[in-house]
């Protein structure tokens, strides 16, 4: 029931932010015609009832209720503790052991305490009743109302006559029928029936109780229930405003007059049925005598300010690739941390530093967006240790992989990391200070674990055929070699940076633009590229040896040995397959 839960109450929270947004919307245009606002509460008919909706990149509807993460801030998703077995030597005090160990001995292992009923299951069973009483209640009002008039008259047409009701109303959802009270006075019988015409022209006695049905799934909603209210008055307003048109001063006064004689006021919204004198009859007849026809100019510019509106409201924010509100640029994946400086923990980098490719990226945002982090805690330092007062340490030991979210202009930038014992944390990098929130549960979840197996796929498992797939048909074939050397991610920063590429004699050589990095790493770093020197000189044609040269001077060359390179070679000295090791 809690998907459920949380799913009803991102639907209500949506739909009252475009209802509060519709509500500025009447007041902004006061002297526009009410079907233009009547129009506008089919976004929060839409928002009421469709738990899905349209993305785009702009969107008046926030982030943060579209994606769910407001929902799972209020209603979590309950996770049944696990209660371990325990013996009676594990739960009792050693001096009560040794003073009675005769009455220790007996004890059974305990049973696991009885969970109760679940606080989603008992707001999910709470919610069925209130919108099963709405709805019967609608029910049994419609009936009685049927059975009030079941003996009326037929004048003409969908034209009835009954002296069992007071007002004249529309009454049918299929058949719509007007039913008008007995001796009612001809002058204002023939306003009443303009109006009631009018409604069944506009189909009201079907998006009257649609709309009631919507609000008896949103029935412990106020906000909605004020905009079942208003689009009531709406509705009325409308008609009014469409029988009016067609009529002259002494007939907009005569109808004013009949608004006055049959006015009635209702104390609870009703689905049921369309009454003449339905609302307040004070306002109504306010409306039809100052109403005024705008200009065109006016009209049109209400109603392409609607219709955009109406569109940013339905619409949900493009959240692929937006964090916090930040669009993030790439994520990059990094594992094998190591310290430039024995000296200095904080100053770390990492021997293996990828691309994330732009299908998962996607992925992990909408995962982040869904799970809450708001927790920050102001940090400078690297390692989050929950036991020390919701600070960091500058452990780099405890660190093992990185996932870097990056924007373009790198005024925010957040790091996802994860430690030796699974748990992780989030830190957000702003020029103002650093900032960092525990996540310890996010590992455990089955959307981030499968997220993981994806990465662990796409990065490691798949990399053999998609390097296969590449070759150099001749060792001038620049294009090729650098699509080979990204493949094994040699221009990667943390491996050898980007790289000049010469060819001459079947002599690859390889220039780096950089080498600062200490020694032991430089040697483990040097290994791998030994071995994927061998793997080029396999993969291109011409290329007998490759020759690595360093703006430090440092060079060396690997001749092609002749041997080949085979899959379980391949993933055994791939760097990547150290991240299976260190994090996946």
């Amino acid at each position: 029931m809690t998907t459920f839960c949380q799913t009803l109450f991102t639907m209500t929270a949506a739909a009252t932010a475009a209802a509060l947004a519709v509500m500025i919307l009447r007041l902004l245009l006061k002297k526009v015609p009410r079907w233009i606002t009547c129009a506008l509460w089919l976004v929060v008919f839409l928002r009421m009832v469709c738990p899905v909706s349209l993305d785009l990149p702009v969107s008046l509807m926030p982030a943060s209720i579209t994606s769910g993460a407001a929902a799972e801030r209020v209603i979590p998703t309950t996770i049944t503790p696990t209660v371990p077995e325990t013996t009676p030597a594990q739960s009792a005090p050693a001096a009560a052991e040794e003073a009675e160990p005769a009455a220790a001995a007996p004890a059974a292992n305990p049973e696991p305490a009885s969970p109760g009923l679940d606080r989603n299951d008992f707001l999910f069973a709470v919610w069925v009743m209130g919108a099963a009483g709405m709805a019967l209640w609608g029910a049994v009002s419609y009936l009685r109302l049927r059975r009030r008039i079941a003996e009326a008259v037929r004048l003409e047409g969908n034209l009835y006559e009954t002296d069992r009701i007071d007002t004249p109303f529309v009454c049918g959802f299929f058949r719509p029928r007007i039913y008008l009270p007995v001796g009612l006075d001809p002058t204002d019988r023939k306003y009443v029936v303009l109006h009631e015409q009018a409604h069944i022209r506009r189909k009201d006695h079907l998006t009257k109780p649609l709309a009631y049905l919507a609000l008896c799934l949103h029935w412990f909603n106020p906000v909605l229930w004020l905009a079942f209210r208003l689009f009531c008055r709406d509705v009325e307003g409308a008609c009014d405003q469409a029988v009016i048109r067609n009529l002259d001063q002494t007939g907009t006064a005569g109808y004013a007059a009949a608004l006055l004689h049959l006015g009635r006021r209702r104390t609870l919204p009703q689905a049921v049925p369309l009454a003449f004198g339905e609302e307040n009859a004070k306002r109504r007849v306010k409306g039809v005598l100052t109403y005024k026809k705008p200009a065109f100019w006016v009209l049109l510019a209400a109603v392409i300010l609607c219709v955009a509106a109406g569109v940013l409201l339905l619409a949900n924010q493009d959240t692929e690739t937006r964090f916090e509100g930040v669009e993030i640029s790439d994520i990059r994946f990094n594992t094998v941390p190591f310290c430039w400086s024995e000296s200095d923990p904080t100053n770390y980098g990492w021997l293996c530093d990828v691309t994330v490719p732009e299908d998962l990226q996607r992925e992990l945002i909408s995962l982040l967006n869904q799970y809450p982090h708001e927790d920050y805690t102001a940090t400078t330092l690297l390692i989050y240790r929950p036991e020390n007062e919701g600070r960091t340490t500058a452990l780099i030991a405890g660190l093992t992989t990185e996932l870097s979210l990056n924007t373009s202009d790198q005024s925010t930038r957040y790091l996802l990391r994860k430690q030796e014992d699974g748990s992780m944390f989030l830190e957000r990098i702003r020029p103002d200070g650093d900032e960092a929130v525990y996540l310890p549960d996010l590992a455990e979840t089955p959307e981030y674990q499968s997220w993981e197996a994806s990465l662990e796929a796409c990065l490691i498992t798949d990399a053999w055929d998609r390097i296969c797939a590449l070759s150099a048909g001749s060792a001038q074939d620049t294009e090729a070699l650098t699509a080979i050397l990204d493949a094994l991610y040699i221009q990667d920063q943390s491996l050898a940076g980007p790289c000049a590429l010469e060819v001459s004699s079947g002599t690859l050589t390889i220039r780096p633009e950089w080498d600062t990095a200490p020694e032991t790493i430089r040697l483990q770093r040097e290994n791998y590229l030994d071995w994927a020197s061998r793997l080029i000189c396999q993969l291109a044609a011409d290329v007998d040896a490759v020759t690595w040269i360093y703006p430090n001077g440092v060079t060396w060359t690997v001749p092609d040995n002749g041997s080949e390179i085979t899959q379980e070679d391949f993933l055994a000295h791939f760097p990547l397959t150290l991240a299976r090791e260190n994090a996946l």
